[in-house]
């Protein structure tokens, strides 16, 4: 069983709090450079100086103080991005199996399917050849100048003009209009 000895020759609250005023402007641009937010810089330094003031009967008289604050901040700041990152990742919404409601996701595919072949299809011939090279048969742009003979900037301008073709194509759908859905 392990147990923490205390050091016996523990600084006085004066001398801490002179160590803790000598570091201060130190530690916080340290901290600026962990978060790169002064904000959070501000409050990253006076939580570390918090954990300095409680756990000073760890530090031993005749080390060096600047490692050991350092050292604080540094794990204050990685406990406080742990915290972050797992709240971001956390859904904000609580899921309810009762309010779902399920749909075919067979038909949601066909309709989706057919409206895009439709949209496809209302392409001109010369930009439909060139977006079938891309899209398609998965050619790069200098594939596809290649095979079509043209030059790598038309094949882009091409495709890029039967992308807006297919869009408008698309957006002109009268059962998407119906339910507002836009492609941009």
């Amino acid at each position: 069983m392990m147990s923490t000895i205390k050091n016996t020759t523990n600084l006085t609250d004066d001398e801490l709090n002179d160590l803790i005023e000598s570091y201060y402007a130190e530690l916080y641009r340290y901290a600026c450079k962990l978060t790169r937010n002064s904000t959070w810089a501000a409050d990253v330094t006076q939580d570390a100086v918090i954990k300095m003031w409680r756990f000073k009967h760890y530090f031993e008289r005749g080390t060096n103080f600047r490692a050991w604050a350092y050292k604080i901040l540094k794990n204050t700041f990685i406990n406080q991005y742990r915290q972050f990152v797992s709240k971001a990742e956390t859904p904000e919404f609580s899921f309810t199996p009762n309010l779902v409601t399920y749909i075919d996701e067979s038909f949601i595919d066909e309709e989706i399917s057919s409206d895009l072949k439709e949209a496809y299809e209302g392409v001109s011939d010369i930009y439909r050849n060139t977006m079938k090279c891309i899209v398609l048969d998965g050619l790069r742009y200098n594939e596809a100048a290649k095979k079509c003979k043209l030059k790598i900037g038309t094949v882009r301008s091409r495709v890029n003009r039967g992308k807006q073709q297919m869009r408008q194509n698309f957006n002109s759908n009268k059962y998407l209009q119906e339910f507002n859905v836009r492609v941009s």
